[in-house]
């Protein structure tokens, strides 16, 4: 399990227990391995620097089924008729999940929840 970072610089695909660091090229069709800007930790340079550099990232360190653990409903404080339905979370694209109000796209591989920018058009990205 792991995750993106950047330090504005690169990006970087860093494993769970971050004892490695994984360059992503820059010119990798960030769309089939879910690298966008949506998807990655913003961490200072200080922190990315010591960490070992090791192969070049590939999109099977992401979608490699051992590696991709299922995630799991977060608990809402929105009222039942506010909450969105529960839905499936597939091992490789995450899902988008809201109490209500803000709508979060919760990431398969850390469980991490990102707030979708409310001028994102939903229609192209399923929110």
């Amino acid at each position: 399990v792991g995750h993106f970072v950047t330090g504005g610089k690169n990006v970087w695909w860093v494993n769970g227990d971050r004892t490695v660091k994984h360059l992503v090229n820059p010119s990798y069709d960030c769309a089939s391995c879910g690298c966008s800007r949506y998807n990655t930790a913003f961490h200072s340079q200080t922190e990315i620097d010591p960490i070992p550099v090791g192969e070049p990232f590939d999109c099977g360190f992401v979608t490699a089924p051992s590696m991709v653990p299922l995630g799991k409903d977060l608990p809402s404080t929105a009222a039942p008729e506010e909450q969105s339905a529960s839905t499936t979370m597939s091992p490789t694209n995450g899902r988008f999940i809201t109490g209500g109000k803000e709508v979060y796209w919760q990431s398969p591989f850390n469980l991490a929840s990102h707030l979708v920018p409310p001028t994102l058009d939903c229609d192209v990205c399923g929110c």
